[in-house]
């Protein structure tokens, strides 16, 4: 099976490596796609009428007496076959390749081997995404001078599909799920449907993805809940045993709220003056939804005295040794959000190591500043540089998450993503995840006072962001198209004397390369007029403070004058609007911004002064 994930970022696919794909896969699909009712549009009459079809042999018979054009078609075409298939079909689809602009690489089915075994392999798209489908074919017998492609899409209400990758994976969780709860309640059952078969089933309970779990109690087919755990075996069960009782305990008097506080890993205990107060609702809705947590509720007012209450207040009570207080705001009321932070905020280590069970919380904290040490777990020594880190940690909870990854784990690939390699280990990065900026630990030991004095000097801006950047080749402005780097960027787009063109490209983007002769016809042009610069850069291996890529090849003018502008160019890409757009200094000509006004849907001129989206020619390849 292969899935797609989100690639207009481009220039971040790396970083997408951090954000997503090491963080859970944030952004990837929680849900396959699923086929749909068939829909058969009128065919559209195009007016065409097609060439009259002729063989090989006729084609190569006509003209015999003109000796080039014999030749010219005995290039194209090839010599004739020796023997001819009568049983094969005039054409034959040989292979499909699908290609999206947004995802890392085109999807190829190869239609000429096992067909059986093709139809058993996944292929996963995301709905919303835009496809090309390159049909590679094979004439057997003659030309054919009119192909007609049909393409049908089914789509089908599926809670559960046989052949559903998520399915399979879900499958063996849920069938252990289903055992535990058998031997601890007789008041819960687990089953499944086969969507395939029960489609009228799907629609009556209006299953848009698969797989669907949902919860039915009291045999009430109506009034069914959405399964809003996690998708683990222990998820299954917790989320399932919550719903067999009371969402929250009723604490009746101190002993029972002392035996409830100090019984498992995380409770907590919600102070309510008011038995009829709206917040409680709240407060037994988000019990509902976090089942690592034990909920109860008291309105005794002898319990709110031993615990040091005078007002409605969320206690947690982590471990029976740590307390945590979370007082409700008396004018605006409980808060889901605040309080949802709150408990996973102090439901965390002080240190958090990265795997799959920690990912989600360290996300739902929302804290966007994250200290990350990054060691190897089978070095003994460096294992201590652990316990520096974690004591510099305590101060600074609730602001900064102190994580953890293991460079010889399965997450070693965060290393590439800070440009790091085993060499470079142990050491620290600091990271703020909202504007992805991030700083380089530079002492050579890693202490406790070092990691401080390291988090202080970056949270009061004292330390630089790091930025990537190769070395400036000697040879960067012998070429008419100059090549730039991070560290001479600045200084070359920024010349207030100087127009400067410049195009952030990928290695490995074909689009780039089929712009490569164009850019350099360009820079040849130019290469005489002082005050023009026509430049590229490789924006996955040089990083330039405040601006970023999402799509290659990009392009950006720096008009000559003060102020350090930038426009983004999104238009045709031909020597001709390239050199108008140069010559006036950023703008278009007029006639052109008219047309493109006429278009169905108005954009705006072809050059849009920002930075963050560009127009749909600017999507070419991440």
């Amino acid at each position: 099976m292969l899935g797609f994930d989100v690639c207009e970022f481009g220039g971040q696919l790396l970083e997408l490596m951090w954000l997503t794909v090491c963080y859970r896969d944030i952004m990837a699909d929680k849900e396959e796609i699923k086929p749909a009712e068939e829909e058969h549009e009128d065919e559209p009459d195009l007016n065409y009428k097609a060439p009259e079809m002729k063989s090989l042999q006729e084609i190569q018979d006509l003209d015999k007496d003109d000796e080039s054009l014999v030749k010219y078609k005995q290039t194209l075409l090839g010599s004739l076959p020796a023997q001819v298939d009568h049983s094969a079909p005039n054409v034959q689809v040989t292979r499909l390749t699908l290609i999206c602009d947004e995802a890392p690489g085109p999807i190829t089915m190869d239609l000429s081997g096992d067909l059986a075994q093709l139809k058993k392999t996944q292929f996963v798209l995301k709905e919303g995404m835009k496809y090309r489908l390159k049909v590679t074919f094979k004439v057997n017998k003659e030309i054919v001078c009119g192909l007609r492609y049909v393409q049908y899409t089914y789509r089908k209400s599926i809670k559960d599909a046989p052949w559903c990758g998520h399915c399979q994976s879900l499958a063996p969780n849920y069938a252990k799920a289903a055992e535990i709860l058998k031997d601890r309640t007789e008041n819960a059952r687990l089953a499944k449907v086969d969507a395939t078969e029960e489609e009228e089933l799907s629609k009556e309970f209006s299953v848009s993805g698969y797989p669907t779990i949902k919860f039915i109690k009291g045999g009430n087919r109506t009034d069914h809940i959405d399964f809003g755990g996690k998708r683990d075996t222990d998820g299954i069960v917790k989320w399932m045993l919550r719903r067999m009782g009371p969402l929250a305990k009723l604490l009746e008097d101190v002993a029972d709220a002392e035996k409830f506080a100090n019984a498992d890993e995380f409770t907590v205990i919600g102070f309510f003056q008011d038995p009829n107060d709206a917040d409680l609702k709240l407060y037994h809705e988000i019990s509902g939804n976090a089942e690592d947590f034990n909920f109860a509720y008291t309105h005794k007012e002898d319990v709110f005295q031993k615990f040091g209450v005078t007002k409605d207040t969320i206690i947690f009570f982590k471990n029976s040794e740590e307390k945590y207080e979370h007082q409700v705001d008396e004018e605006v009321g409980l808060d889901r959000d605040e309080l949802t932070r709150f408990l996973i905020v102090n439901s965390m280590d002080l240190v958090t190591e990265y795997n799959e069970k920690t990912s989600e919380r360290i996300f739902a904290a929302k804290i966007p500043n994250h200290l990350l040490l990054f060691i190897n777990k089978t070095e003994e020594h460096q294992l201590e540089l652990l316990e520096n880190f974690r004591k510099a940690a305590p101060e600074y909870k609730g602001k900064l998450l102190f994580i953890v990854i293991d460079s010889s784990g399965e997450h070693a690939g965060v290393l590439q993503y800070f440009s790091l390699n085993s060499t470079d280990i142990p050491t620290i990065r600091f990271i703020n995840i909202d504007v992805v900026k991030k700083y380089a630990f530079k002492e050579k030991k890693i202490t406790t006072e070092a990691v401080k004095s390291f988090v202080d000097g970056v949270i009061a801006g004292k330390i630089k962001q790091h930025l990537l950047s190769e070395e400036i080749p000697e040879d960067w402005d012998k070429k008419p198209v100059k090549v730039l780097v991070g560290n001479n960027f600045e200084e070359v787009a920024y010349d207030e004397t100087k127009h400067v063109f410049v195009e952030f490209y990928a290695p490995w983007c074909t689009h780039c390369k089929e712009l490569e002769p164009v850019w350099e016809e360009l820079a040849e042009k130019y290469k005489d007029h002082e005050n023009v610069i026509i430049a590229k850069i490789d924006a996955t291996a040089n990083e330039i403070d405040g601006l970023r890529v999402r799509g290659y090849p990009n392009l950006r003018f720096f008009p000559a004058g003060p102020g350090q502008k930038m426009i983004e160019y999104t238009k045709d890409r031909t020597i001709e609007r390239f050199s108008a757009f140069i010559d006036s200094g950023g703008i278009l000509p007029e006639d052109e911004e008219k047309e493109a006004s006429k278009t169905e849907e108005p954009k705006d001129s072809g050059a849009q002064a920002k930075t963050e989206d560009s127009g749909d020619k600017a999507k070419d390849e991440l």
